[in-house]
């Protein structure tokens, strides 16, 4: 489930032209675990002609921002994933996630506010020279900020 999934299919070849850019996902209620605002294939690392996913903001959603995936149909994405330009607040469960079998992952320009975890990056695989990069991220944890623009407007008025 997800307010936005791009290619989700595995081995799909048909997904090298898709491009999210500048989607703001808010509000979703999502049922499980494994929803998301945003589901998307990673870029290939150092690839930054052919990038399909930025400047994209999750708000205020019931699972995760978002979750980045190994686009299965790009072969350069056996050895490394990137992702970029992100920003996610106020998600319940995880701000940002990705769980791929890559020994290479760089993640950069990303910022992740009042949610109930962060990110939650992993390699996937096991074995030395493992590398996880971080590049200008910004964390800022919980704080008693209301989402909403009175006190229990938004508790009294969910429709």
């Amino acid at each position: 489930m997800g307010g936005i999934v791009a290619c989700g299919y595995a081995g799909v070849d048909a997904c090298s032209d898709i491009l999210l850019t500048n989607n703001i996902v808010s509000g979703t209620v999502h049922s499980g675990l494994d929803s998301a605002a945003f589901s998307f294939p990673a870029q290939d690392c150092g690839n930054y002609e052919a990038v399909t996913f930025k400047d994209n903001v999750a708000h205020s959603n019931g699972g995760y921002g978002g979750i980045a995936y190994k686009a299965s149909w790009r072969p350069n994405q056996v050895n490394c994933i990137e992702v970029n330009n992100f920003v996610a607040y106020k998600c319940r469960f995880v701000g940002f996630a990705v769980n791929q079998a890559s020994p290479e992952l760089r993640l950069s320009n990303m910022t992740f506010i009042d949610n109930g975890f962060s990110m939650s990056a992993h390699i996937g695989i096991e074995g030395e020279n493992l590398k996880i990069f971080h590049k200008n991220i910004t964390y800022y944890g919980e704080s008693e900020a209301r989402d909403c623009p009175y006190k229990n407007f938004c508790a009294e008025n969910k429709n």
